[in-house]
């Protein structure tokens, strides 16, 4: 009899440490299906994010080709609502090199904020004279550029932490 208790004994280790191997086991293939579900749908996030950071680009920078073509132009606009005429250049700059560097991936934080600074200024120089409608455009690009800027930026380019 006292044989066969230890049997019993052996035979219950076994099995509650075969049982426990099966339980980690079974939660690890668990965790790393999940960990592979939530990857995926994080690549999903980072295309739609990278679908919409590739379309404001090219919006900035044919913005920035039709005010470096129509030079004449754009310098008469700026002079007529009291702005000089070195903002014309340093906004194409923006809007142009800045388009080609959004699309490429390159700098997209400051990237960004250059835009913002662009299209809020675009918004107090002539945008609120006209109403809603004159600067809901520039408005939607600059929450799009704030967009991209939060999910792009980083501790290396933001100083200041943004809780969401």
């Amino acid at each position: 009899i006292l044989k066969n208790k230890r049997i019993v004994k052996y035979v219950c280790f076994f099995l509650y440490f075969f049982r426990f191997i099966l339980y980690n086991v079974t939660s690890i293939v668990t965790l790393t299906i999940k960990c592979k579900q939530r990857r995926r749908s994080m690549d999903k996030q980072q295309r739609g994010i990278q679908v919409i950071r590739i379309w404001l680009g090219v919006t900035m920078l044919i913005h920035g080709v039709m005010k470096v073509t129509s030079l004449e132009d754009t310098l008469a606009f700026f002079a007529s609502i009291g702005l000089p005429s070195l903002f014309v250049y340093g906004v194409a700059a923006i809007e142009l090199i800045g388009g080609l560097f959004m699309i490429i991936g390159f700098l997209i934080p400051l990237v960004s904020v250059g835009f913002i600074a662009v299209l809020v200024g675009a918004i107090f120089s002539f945008g609120l004279a006209s109403g809603f409608s004159g600067y809901e455009y520039e408005l939607f690009l600059a929450i799009t550029s704030l967009a991209i800027l939060v999910s792009y930026a980083d501790k290396k380019y933001l100083t200041l932490k943004l809780y969401f």
